[in-house]
């Protein structure tokens, strides 16, 4: 599965270094307070790009955090259920009947 996200980055990174190197061309964008900001148009798109990226990126590691420690939770619980009658290594304990004595 990782060999398939290693893929997935590189062709993307592919794709950003070929978008940037055919729009290197500068566009004027202005912001608030009357400033102008004039860099390549492979900036902006970049930095769209990441600026969309962080909240996932955000959420993404906010869920699995909760899912380590719900997992941690629920592993710490089975473990303090778990007897030592029950545990693999003691293995269940049968006790075996004695025969009534038969007269003699």
């Amino acid at each position: 599965m990782r060999i398939i996200t290693l893929v997935i980055y590189v062709l993307i990174g592919l794709f950003i270094a070929w978008f940037a190197s055919n729009n290197f061309g500068r566009v004027s964008m202005w912001l608030p307070g009357g400033y102008e900001a004039n860099w390549p148009l492979a900036v902006y798109m970049i930095a769209a790009l990441l600026l969309g990226a962080l909240p996932l990126s955000l959420m993404h590691s906010i869920s699995r955090w909760r899912w380590e420690r719900r997992i941690r939770k629920l592993e710490a619980e089975l473990a303090a259920r778990e007897t030592p009658a029950m545990s693999r290594e003691a293995g269940p304990r049968l006790e075996t009947a004695t025969p009534p004595l038969s007269p003699q």
